[in-house]
Order: C-alpha cells, then structure tokens, then sequence
C-alpha cells in the first residue's frame, strides 16, 4: 500500500488569512480502489472544552451532592421532599449540556473523518465514536465538488466555518463536510476529489473564491 502525507502533493497555499491548513493532521492514501483521506478532529479549542467540562460537570457533582444528603433512599421517591426534589429536578437543562458538550470533547480527542473516494462512490464516515453526518453518494451523479464560507453570529461576534459540498447532475446539492476550520484543507479535497474523479472543475453558485 503506497501511503503519502498531503504535504508531498498539496498544491494550494497554506497562508489562509481565516484558519490554516495544518498537512499534518490529514493523510492521503492510494490504495487499489482509490484514495483515502484521513484527518483528526483535535485541536487545541478541545483543551479548553476539556477544562469547562470539568468545571460544568463538578459544579452539578457538587449540586447534587448537597441536594441529596440526608435524602432517604430505602423509601424511594417518597423519601425526598418537595424542595429536594425541585432542587433535583432544577438543573436538568444543565445536565444535558454537560452530557453534550463532554461527549463532543471526546470525539475531538478520539474522533477521525475518513474520506473514501473511488471511481464507484465517494464515502464520508466519523469515527469511533458515533457522530452524524456520514454521507455515500455514487461518483457518476456528482457534477462538481466545492467549498463554501459560513458565517454564523456566536456570542462572542461572528465566525466563520468551511464546508465541502458536492453539487449532483440532478440539481442537487449533497454536503459532504462541515465545520472546517482552514479553508485550504476543503479547497484541498476539492481539488483531490475532481482530479481523481475526472471532473472538470467548473463555477457553482454560491462556491467560495479560489
């Protein structure tokens, strides 16, 4: 199996005013059916999810904690009183942001995307942990494969995200991958994915600036 890092074939510039290409955190593989791509979710932005979630999560240990001592538990729910109860009941919303956002840390230190592309199909899975967003489209419908900017408005003012779509011979627009933060590493796969598939890389409405 002949196996290659992107920095040996990649041929667009790293110098992204917004996000940077890191050759490092993605692999390319040839192998018989294809093309493989591989690159890890960790970043440094996980090390502070990590600490907040240690915050989060000991902040409700210690609620709970408090809100149960000298509960009696032999009785059951009868054993707990109204307040205790409320005072059980009052945090729930917090609990499942900190069940979520800890999940997420994990698939940032665990997780990778592996992007298949063969003269058959092109392949998108996250791993392993479970995440949504995995996509299989057959290579003969796909017309064209772009990047697109997303800007979203977040508490601290705006950011920007990259995304890499497929636009489908039926008018049909496939995304493919999402919440990229380099630019470079979608026009990347863009340019990988169409040179391998014999596509002619032609203007989609709504792509972003080469």
């Amino acid at each position: 199996m002949k196996h290659s890092r992107c920095a040996t074939s990649c041929s667009v510039s790293s110098s992204s005013a917004v996000g940077r290409f890191s050759p490092e955190k993605i692999t390319r593989e040839v192998l018989p059916t294809g093309l493989r791509f591989t690159y890890r979710w960790f970043g440094l932005q996980f090390l502070f999810f990590a600490f907040f979630c240690v915050i989060w999560n000991g902040f409700l240990f210690f609620w709970y904690s408090t809100a149960t001592t000298g509960v009696d538990w032999s009785a059951g729910a009868g054993g707990l009183k109204s307040d205790q109860l409320m005072t059980l009941l009052f945090p729930i919303g917090h609990v499942a942001v900190g069940i979520g956002l800890t999940y997420f840390t994990l698939c940032g230190f665990l997780n990778r995307t592996t992007v298949n592309v063969s003269p058959r199909e092109i392949s998108v899975r996250h791993g392993p942990l479970p995440w949504f967003g995995n996509r299989t489209v057959p290579a003969l419908q796909v017309a064209q494969i772009f990047r697109e900017e997303i800007v979203r408005q977040g508490k601290n003012g705006t950011y920007t995200r990259y995304q890499l779509s497929a636009a489908l011979k039926d008018n049909r627009k496939l995304k493919l991958l999402s919440g990229l933060d380099a630019p470079d590493l979608a026009l990347y796969l863009e340019q990988e994915i169409e040179r391998h598939l014999g596509i002619r890389d032609q203007a989609v409405a709504g792509e972003m600036r080469k």
